[in-house]
């Protein structure tokens, strides 16, 4: 809260996921986190490493995790970019980000609607979590499938903040630094089921056509063929 209170100016950015979907105002912490609340850090990093034991996803494994980015998100009732879509935000991933945990920021009665639902590629049935009070928390593997349903009425902050294996945020003073070819082959290692990763690690290795070469291409498209083998039938949206 004090961070959103003394760097409201900050570097911010409007952004939403899916065509008519809803959005979002995001505030990035990179220049604040460390220096405002250095507290925050060895806490959030053993939260996440509770959830990664608690359930079963052994992506952490005792790894020097570092902070791909901490933001402090805004849903107001009525935010939508077209004015014509439905309100929720789209279907989005987090990348090869390890783990994303959210902490709900506003009091109980303040907002109405904002529910997250996680989706794992295969499974027709969702994961619906709903963060109703201020500590109210919530973590996922980066690669899961997400997206928050409309709010309703007020409005709805929450601090979420990105664990992963790449450069810390405060390194390369990027708000969120992209995903890359050796991070998508290092969460392959740890999760080589996920058809998700496989398309993220295609992406990576072939960011625009033509490829940088034929022998990235030939990677690039073996792992697509891979993504769509496992998942024929998955939408692919990642930040």
């Amino acid at each position: 809260k004090r961070m959103l209170e003394e760097y409201g100016a900050g570097v911010a950015e409007h952004r939403s996921f899916g065509a008519g979907g809803g959005s979002q105002t995001v505030l990035f912490l990179h220049p604040y986190m460390d220096s405002v609340a250095s507290f925050l850090r060895s806490k959030l990093q053993a939260l996440v490493q509770q959830a990664d034991e608690t359930a079963g996803w052994a992506v952490v494994r005792g790894a020097s995790l570092r902070a791909r980015c901490a933001e402090l998100i805004l849903y107001r009732a009525g935010n939508n970019i077209s004015g014509d879509g439905d309100g929720k935000i789209g279907w989005h991933t987090d990348g090869v980000t390890l783990v994303t945990m959210a902490v709900m920021l506003s009091e109980e009665g303040s907002f109405q609607g904002g529910a997250i639902r996680l989706h794992a590629p295969g499974h027709t049935e969702y994961e619906n979590h709903t963060l109703s009070k201020a500590g109210d928390a919530i973590a996922w593997r980066g690669w899961t499938d997400h997206n928050v349903q409309k709010i309703w009425q007020g409005k709805r902050e929450v601090f979420v903040s990105e664990w992963w294996l790449g450069p810390d945020m405060t390194e390369s003073d990027v708000p969120r630094h992209k995903d890359l070819p050796e991070l998508t082959e290092q969460a392959l290692q740890l999760d080589a089921s996920s058809p998700m990763l496989h398309y993220l690690h295609a992406r990576a290795l072939c960011t625009r056509l033509p490829c940088l070469d034929s022998p990235t291409a030939q990677a690039a498209e073996a792992s697509f063929l891979r993504a769509l083998e496992m998942a024929p039938r998955e939408e692919k949206v990642s930040k």
